[in-house]
């Protein structure tokens, strides 16, 4: 069981191979969960119980596209291809300083170029989908967008932040992600 490159890693695997064991021994119902099928549930599982006035928008970040996946009860399951500008990631990532320091006069006078490229990129397409009774909004950010504050980013072109005034998705719609 040991080889004589890493012994130090061999040891541990074999006392992780020691506490599984032990682990589905003692525990039945581990052993259960972990060699079940997966199921995968389909989307009209999802969207069909859903509430009303709920949707869900997830997306997966490829090399030069973005796919954004809108779910609602009204029109099930959307899917959009969106092409990805340079260097999105690193406007994702000024975003997310920008979040982090809202003291910053400089960081407030770069929202709107940022978060009209994130509007265009993430948003626009999938809030035009969206049914007019929709009030809560699930995100599943994918990747390089699961640290993106999605909550301060605008619902249509924005010139300038204007506190409370601005039109962003927080003040439309109750918040989650996942």
């Amino acid at each position: 069981l040991l080889s004589e490159g890493a012994p130090e890693f061999d040891l541990e695997r074999l006392r992780y191979q020691h506490f599984i064991q032990r682990l589905e021994q003692e525990y039945p119902a581990y052993h259960e969960i972990k060699h079940r099928p997966f199921n995968v549930l389909p989307s009209r599982e999802i969207w069909k119980n859903m509430a009303t006035d709920a949707a869900i928008v997830e997306y997966f970040m490829g090399r030069e596209h973005l796919y954004i996946f809108v779910i609602t009860p009204q029109n099930g399951l959307n899917m959009f291809r969106q092409a990805l500008p340079t260097d999105f990631l690193g406007i994702c990532r000024q975003l997310r300083a920008m979040a982090e320091n809202t003291d910053s006069a400089e960081g407030l006078s770069a929202y709107p170029a940022l978060a009209n490229v994130a509007y265009e990129v993430l948003l626009k397409q999938a809030l035009l989908a969206l049914p007019p009774a929709t009030r809560r909004l699930c995100i599943v950010p994918e990747g390089g967008l699961s640290g993106l504050p999605f909550d301060i980013l605008p619902t249509r072109p924005v010139t300038a932040w204007q506190g409370t005034q601005t039109p962003i998705l927080l003040n439309r719609f109750a918040l989650s992600h996942t």
